[in-house]
């Protein structure tokens, strides 16, 4: 669509401007990902990382990026790596939970964070745990929501590993 190709040229020119700018390459890597160019956005995370390998910010955004890209067991990795920078990072606890449970090997306190946000107000939110708890139909109707509303995170829905259709099918 023309945003995304409007936010490709606007990062490229970042990029070009100051090369050496680790959130530019990162929010670069994102914007691939989630536009169906999951080995171009992992290249350009790859980047972000060699400039700034010291973030936590980077690393645990590399984890979820490595999620959306379904590689779970580098984005364990990644995640992990935040933690040692940053070891009370709870989003990247998160991430990891999440890519085990992409991997089927979750522990059962992720499935008790999900269950306690089925009733999220944030529609998207509430999408994604409503289908790792085992709800595929509420989660489609949540993404509708989520959708009507203009979320910012429906971006995301495309490469979600836990939306994969596969995964969400009617109940």
């Amino acid at each position: 669509t023309g945003h995304a190709a409007a936010g490709v040229a606007e990062l490229r020119r970042a990029i070009a401007i100051n090369p050496s700018f680790a959130q530019a390459h990162h929010d670069y890597a994102f914007l691939l990902v989630e536009t169906g160019h999951a080995a171009a956005g992992v290249a350009e995370l790859r980047r972000a990382i060699a400039i700034d390998p010291l973030s936590p910010r980077v690393n645990v955004d590399a984890g979820w990026l490595l999620l959306q890209a379904h590689r779970y067991d580098q984005a364990i990795e990644q995640a992990k790596r935040a933690l040692e920078l940053e070891p009370d990072l709870q989003e990247a606890r998160a991430c990891i939970a999440r890519a085990e449970f992409q991997r089927g090997t979750a522990a059962p306190e992720m499935l008790r964070f999900y269950q306690a946000r089925v009733t999220s107000p944030d529609p998207y939110q509430r999408a994604l745990a409503l289908a790792v708890t085992g709800h595929p139909a509420d989660a489609v109707r949540a993404l509708e929501e989520a959708y009507r509303k203009r979320s910012i995170l429906m971006v995301m829905a495309g490469t979600e590993p836990v939306l994969s259709f596969d995964r969400v099918q009617q109940e």
